[in-house]
């Protein structure tokens, strides 16, 4: 059963090289689980089993269970974007097909990953004070680069609070499309339409006078 999750206490992290070792393993092993299974099927005994340690090794190194290997997960996915929005960065294009390419990268990510974004969506609703503490600096980063973007494709001055929105906005939907049982029963092309589609309203909006 899913633990209850309680308010996060300091996180003793991988301090030697077997630790980080075992903590790799656990990561490892939770993302291949969850991307194929609901999490709320999942055990730590049988998560340990399949990573090779023990329920307390699991513990000690989450020590909240659950609520924080999910967030490990989902900081480990907002990195994966912040590298491909600053490879896009580099690259020579217009910043609206920049964007466009950004948030394409998550749908695609998350039809690449199965069940394991709909999982740490669904369970980020009952944990998010736990995952929120987590990823903060990395969805803040992100939001950042889509800001950025958003401003360099927008014509016009944009408020730093309207861009802010903007991106938080794209970034949500695109979460939806992704791992939304709605959304998700369309096809990837018909989800990808809709983000091009919510993208340009945007732009536009932004760039009414």
């Amino acid at each position: 059963m899913v633990p209850t999750p309680i308010q996060p206490r300091s996180r003793r992290g991988a301090k030697t090289p077997r630790g980080q070792k075992t903590r790799a393993s656990i990561l490892a092993t939770a993302r291949e689980m969850c991307s194929s299974r609901w999490l709320d099927e999942l055990s730590l005994a049988e998560l340990a089993r399949a990573a090779g340690t023990t329920r307390a090794s699991v513990l000690f190194q989450f020590p909240e269970g659950w609520p924080d290997i999910a967030a490990q997960l989902l900081a480990e996915e907002l990195e994966n974007a912040n590298r491909t929005a600053a490879v896009l960065s580099a690259e020579r294009m217009n910043a609206e097909e920049r964007l466009r390419k950004l948030l394409q990268y998550g749908l695609q990510r998350g039809e690449e990953l199965g069940a394991l974004l709909p999982n740490l969506r669904a369970f980020k609703y009952f944990w998010g004070d736990v995952i929120d503490a987590v990823v903060a600096p990395q969805q803040t980063a992100l939001f950042e680069q889509l800001a950025i973007t958003i401003r360099a494709a927008a014509p016009g001055r944009q408020s730093p609070a309207d861009l802010r929105n903007a991106a938080e906005a794209l970034y949500t939907y695109a979460l939806e499309l992704a791992c939304a049982p709605a959304f998700r029963r369309l096809s990837l092309e018909e989800r990808s339409a809709k983000l091009d589609s919510a993208m340009t309203v945007a732009l536009r909006g932004l760039s009414a006078r």
